[in-house]
């Protein structure tokens, strides 16, 4: 068992730890599983993203064991406070964690599984990031966006859905940004998702037939 875990790589437990984040939580019907799933099921993305960037700055390790304790605090404190400072380390911390893996992809001589994986990792948190402020942007202001009134729970769900649905650009409308805040950031990150997808897959493209043609 331990030999299988250390065959499979790493980025591995980044990229289903991500999915069970995003695409988890609004198949869960209770409630308060969704609540508790969300905590743990970020909390295991934080520890994958640890494990992953592999930094020893002081800096990105008190940063990463700062939003584990947020996240866990927050599934037992009900602070409006607590929540949005959470979530905007969440942000920082995805934030960087998708400068960190640009940086491995870029870096990367062999286009392998690994770097595959680190790429589809990168666009989920591009997603992630958009999440996080979504939420802030709800918290600090509940008409940002055209979502009916629900269970705290159930608003999160409405806004993972919308951030991945604007990320992706398709754009169904049943939930449309409402502040210009809103409709900045929903037009930011359309764009920013575009520009990684083209970007990182030509420059995979490019290492890949380099590397044929060098052979």
């Amino acid at each position: 068992m331990i030999k299988l875990l250390k065959i499979i790589p790493k980025e591995t437990y980044l990229l289903i730890s991500l999915m069970l984040f995003i695409f988890a939580i609004p198949v869960a019907e209770h409630l308060v599983i969704k609540k508790f799933l969300f905590n743990i099921s970020y909390g295991i993305v934080l520890v994958s993203i640890y494990f992953i960037t592999n930094k020893k700055s002081l800096f990105w390790n008190l940063l990463v064991s700062l939003n584990l304790l947020l996240i866990i605090l927050m599934a037992f404190v009900g602070s409006v406070f607590l929540s949005l400072l959470t979530f905007f380390i969440s942000t920082i911390t995805a934030l960087i964690s998708v400068v960190i893996l640009v940086f491995h992809i870029v870096k990367s001589k062999n286009v392998d599984l690994r770097l595959i994986i680190e790429t589809i990792a990168g666009y989920l948190l591009i997603g992630t990031v958009m999440f996080f402020l979504n939420t802030i942007l709800f918290r600090a202001n509940n008409t940002a966006f055209n979502i009916p009134n629900h269970s705290t729970v159930q608003v999160m769900q409405d806004i993972m859905y919308y951030s991945f649905v604007t990320l992706t650009t398709i754009g169904y409308g049943d939930i449309s940004p409402q502040s210009p805040a809103a409709r900045v950031l929903s037009m930011f990150f359309g764009v920013a998702g575009q520009m990684y997808l083209a970007l990182i897959v030509a420059f995979i493209m490019g290492k890949f037939l380099n590397k044929k043609s060098s052979q």
